[in-house]
């Protein structure tokens, strides 16, 4: 885990949550267990979004972390399933930003 991830994890324990930190090396299983649990999701931001998940050539995007990327998506979908607050370092998840930023850029 990154220091970043590490003092937001710390900084939520502070207000009186009990974090769970998941990356992409975590075991499905600790996924799942983590998910069915959260009462809420933070995504703590990255690198770019690999814009091929949407049908779209990488066009300046750098330091792709695709396995995040999959995680991220999945951990999303459970929250929106299951109705559970998200929030992000920008206000919206990294990939929905990301997707905007590439739509709004090849709108131009």
């Amino acid at each position: 885990t990154h220091l970043f991830e590490r003092e937001l994890a710390s900084a939520v324990a502070r207000h009186g949550a009990d974090p769970i930190v998941i990356d992409a090396t975590t075991s499905p299983a600790e996924r799942d267990a983590a998910f069915t649990a959260m009462d809420g999701l933070l995504i703590s931001g990255g690198a770019d979004i690999d814009p091929g998940r949407y049908g779209h050539p990488l066009d300046g995007a750098e330091a792709l972390e695709p396995d995040r990327d999959e995680l991220e998506a999945e951990a999303w979908a459970v929250a929106q399933r299951r109705g559970r607050p998200v929030t992000a370092p920008n206000s919206l998840p990294r990939f929905e930003l990301k997707a905007r930023r590439l739509h709004d850029r090849r709108k131009s």
